[in-house]
């Protein structure tokens, strides 16, 4: 698969890494929920990713466009 190279400016850049840490934030959150080993929290955290899951899975992502050298 080519890769697509886009330069970007610096505000976009900015979002992205904070987009990213709010990623990150949310992961170890969710670690630290499923390790209070509280049963009920961890099968709620499985319901909800999955369902997450499935309905992102449905709308899918846009295709990115091929770029011929």
């Amino acid at each position: 698969m080519p890769r697509i190279i886009v330069d970007l400016s610096l505000a976009s850049r900015l979002a992205l890494t904070i987009c990213y840490i709010a990623m990150l934030f949310q992961g170890y959150c969710l670690m630290l929920l499923v390790m209070t080993f509280n049963y009920p929290i961890l099968i709620m955290l499985c319901g909800g990713l999955s369902v997450g899951h499935f309905i992102f899975n449905i709308v899918g992502l846009p295709l990115m466009p091929l770029q011929y050298k």
